[in-house]
């Protein structure tokens, strides 16, 4: 069975070749006479929907471009501080072997001079900084350097 309401809204004259009653042709129209504004009222949402789309569309764009900036920026300080970082490294190392060395030049010399005193007369013995287990063992040592000491010809 063909639908009828396909043709109905088709053309208003196609109703009168249907058979409806009074109340249904009234319904059909003023849903006929309503049809034109809904669609009005509709077109207008719509293009209402479309403008707030495109203004989102255009805030998102500007969001995300500044996030890249932000994060183009970041890179680059990232870039730099790895730079420095490595800077500041290649320092270090050459100033802790310069170090090792400001230490044994110094230990050496206070060797070789034995006892060093200040212009008030006051001593000062310069000894070498060893960690605690390097102490104590060197300290359980000190009896078997005693007796070498004792012994001619050994160093």
């Amino acid at each position: 069975m063909p639908d009828t309401r396909a043709s109905s809204r088709a053309s208003p004259d196609a109703n009168a070749a249907l058979d409806l009653s009074p109340g249904q042709d009234a319904i059909l129209q003023v849903i006929t006479e309503l049809r034109p504004e809904l669609l009005t009222k509709a077109e207008a949402q719509s293009a209402e929907i479309r403008n707030q789309v495109d203004q989102l569309r255009a805030e998102l764009k500007l969001a995300n471009d500044d996030a890249n900036a932000k994060s183009e920026a970041l890179d680059k300080q990232v870039v730099a501080l790895e730079s420095a970082a490595n800077s500041h490294s290649d320092s270090i190392v050459a100033l802790e072997r310069d170090m090792a060395k400001e230490k044994e030049a110094i230990l050496r010399k206070s060797r070789q001079m034995k006892q060093l005193t200040t212009g008030d007369g006051d001593k000062i013995r310069v000894q070498p900084d060893y960690t605690q287990a390097v102490a104590k063992r060197r300290a359980e040592f000190n009896e078997v350097r005693g007796l070498l000491r004792t012994c001619e010809g050994i160093r």
